[in-house]
C-alpha cells in the first residue's frame, strides 16, 4: 500500500508540473518504464531517486511521502460501519504492524 499511494502523489506532482513520464526520465536518469512502475506502485523508489522527483517536480520530498498514520482509503470504506472506538482500535494495531 505504500508504494501505491507514494506513487500517485508523484504521478499527481508530475502531472501538476505539467511533464511527461519521459521527461521526469530523463530529469532523474530511470526509464519511463521505470516511472511507469514506480507511478502504478509496482517498483520500489530508492531514496536518491526521490529527493531527485522531487527536486524535478519542484515539491518537498516530504509531501511525497504517505502519511504511516493514515489508513488506506479502501480500509477507511471497509471500517466505515463500525464505531469510533473499534476504528481507532483497528488503526493503532495497523500502525504497529506496518512493515510497508
Amino acid at each position: 500500500m505504500f508504494y501505491v499511494e507514494l506513487g500517485k502523489r508523484i504521478r499527481q506532482a508530475r502531472q501538476q508540473k505539467r511533464l511527461t513520464q519521459q521527461a521526469l526520465a530523463d530529469a532523474i536518469e530511470l526509464t519511463r518504464t521505470s516511472v511507469t512502475n514506480i507511478e502504478c506502485g509496482r517498483q520500489p523508489v530508492m531514496t536518491h531517486h526521490l529527493v531527485r522527483i522531487a527536486r524535478a517536480v519542484g515539491v518537498p520530498v516530504e509531501s511525497l511521502l504517505p502519511s504511516p498514520i493514515e489508513p488506506p482509503s479502501e480500509l477507511n470504506a471497509r471500517l466505515s460501519g463500525l464505531g469510533n472506538d473499534k476504528r481507532e482500535w483497528v488503526g493503532r494495531i495497523i500502525r504497529s504492524t506496518s512493515t510497508d
